[in-house]
């Protein structure tokens, strides 16, 4: 991580990178506030996307990567994947 930060302060276009990484940011945010945080289906119906995580991280890995849920549920993907990243 170091070497990217010295990377980044050393580019001459610096301003347009962090301007961009910061409206991604805002609209990741922004994304993830709108986003379900509960399953609504399946053996963990109407469970926090949380409390799965911490019982079967693996049950939320698979629907992150099943295309049929990430095409019906995006925003529950959104806040799955950013969970998982997150922990990562």
């Amino acid at each position: 991580m170091k070497d990217f930060i010295e990377f980044v302060n050393d580019m001459p276009e610096r301003h347009l990178l962090v301007s961009t990484l910061e409206a991604f940011h805002r609209l990741r945010q922004e994304q993830r506030e709108s986003a379900v945080d509960t399953i609504p289906f399946g053996k963990y119906k109407n469970r926090s996307i949380e409390d799965v995580f911490t019982e079967n991280s693996g049950y939320l890995k698979w629907m992150a990567n099943n295309t049929d849920i990430r095409e019906k549920y995006p925003k529950l993907i959104l806040n799955i994947d950013t969970l998982i990243l997150s922990n990562e």
